[in-house]
């Protein structure tokens, strides 16, 4: 593949990396991150789909490192994981497939219809919240979720179906676009199972890295990452993600939400203003 690093400057390159933190930081607590690295990385000029791919392989490092700190803190449901990786790695492989296929034009615009829907989802109070899926409950078994429409809780199959149909799509447009993903799904948790955001989260941030690997495959076949970019602004993130997973733990559900819609406004205005200059 084509070597890029010779045409930018030592500049460009620190801020890749202080964008790759950055990223990683905010991607740890609320996803959205990879808005960021895919706009700095737009700005160097390389072509839309090696920016998406790039953007996918920096985003990997910082993305495990959030898996561990979670992990550790017993805040991943990893029964519920387990049944939802595989049909989200391979909606995301598909949606990479197709990425290729689109015209810019065509990913900004679903991109900006996705946020408003996403920030009326945010904005709009559910009846009743499970507040009681503890990490112990979720690390050990499937964390108890109650149906936000019929206030009543739900079994342990109701609640890996729905969280399949719920996370499978947004694995695909993962694969397809990319930023927010970590945010979406947080948000399926919580609106879409009656999860504590905390606990939303932590089932988001393993599926996240499951969607991240198998775009990253698809890409990797088709050569389309920098690596040479990707490197240096993957370990960068992985330092931002420790950081940040550790404030979302010790912060909690208030935390997380504020910068989940702090971060899909900022995406909202972002898109907008691209598509008024474009």
């Amino acid at each position: 593949m084509v070597d890029w690093i010779g045409e930018f400057s030592v500049w460009v390159i620190a801020l890749l990396i202080l964008t790759g933190f950055v990223a990683g930081y905010i991607d740890a607590i609320a996803g959205g991150g990879g808005m960021i690295q895919t706009l700095a990385l737009l700005m160097t000029g390389l072509p839309a789909v090696n920016v998406i791919a790039t953007n996918k392989m920096a985003s990997i490092a910082g993305t495990s490192i959030a898996v561990f700190k979670y992990a550790r803190a017993k805040q991943i449901p990893w029964r519920l994981v387990g049944y939802c990786a595989l049909p989200c790695l391979l909606a995301a492989a598909l949606g990479s497939q197709l990425v290729m296929l689109f015209a810019d034009a065509v990913i900004v615009t679903l991109l900006i219809l996705c946020i408003p829907f996403a920030l009326v989802v945010m904005m709009k109070k559910p009846k009743r919240l499970s507040q009681v899926d503890t990490p112990a409950s979720t690390a050990t078994a499937d964390p108890i979720a109650v149906d936000p429409i019929t206030n009543k809780p739900l079994t342990a199959k109701q609640l890996r179906r729905r969280a399949a149909l719920l996370l499978s799509p947004i694995a695909f447009y993962d694969g397809l676009i990319g930023p927010g993903t970590g945010a979406y799904m947080a948000i399926a948790g919580n609106r879409g199972l009656g999860l504590r955001f905390l606990t939303g989260t932590g089932l988001a941030k393993p599926l996240n890295l499951c969607t991240n690997l198998g775009s990253v495959v698809v890409f990797v076949i088709a050569g389309k990452i920098v690596w040479a970019i990707a490197i240096p602004m993957a370990i960068a993130s992985m330092f931002g993600a420790y950081i940040g997973s550790h404030s979302a733990i010790k912060y909690g559900d208030g935390f997380i939400k504020k910068v989940i819609v702090g971060m899909l406004l900022l995406m909202l205005a972002v898109n907008l203003i691209k598509l008024v200059l474009n």
